[in-house]
């Protein structure tokens, strides 16, 4: 979300973005949308950078993440399994 609200402040207007949470006993589906067509892109940070880790932490805690173009823009989502061998 921190990502897709500052790409959209980028320019002289800011524009909305959107989630929708899905979610089942076992899973979780995020998806985020922003007006950008940039493709989402992981960052190389050292310890001290305060910025730059979002998609590091996509990537680390889903079991699976992509983005596509959607609607003058794109939409960023990930796949949690979350609770995956609890009752």
């Amino acid at each position: 979300m921190t990502n897709a609200v500052q790409i959209t402040q980028t320019d002289a207007r800011t524009t909305p973005v959107r989630l929708w949470l899905l979610a089942d006993r076992t899973r979780l589906l995020m998806l985020v949308w922003d007006a950008s067509p940039l493709p989402p892109v992981r960052m190389s940070t050292s310890d001290d950078t305060e910025n730059g880790r979002g998609l590091l932490l996509v990537d680390t805690l889903s079991t699976r993440w992509s983005f596509f173009a959607h609607q003058q823009g794109k939409v960023v989502w990930a796949l949690l399994d979350t609770l995956s061998g609890h009752d």
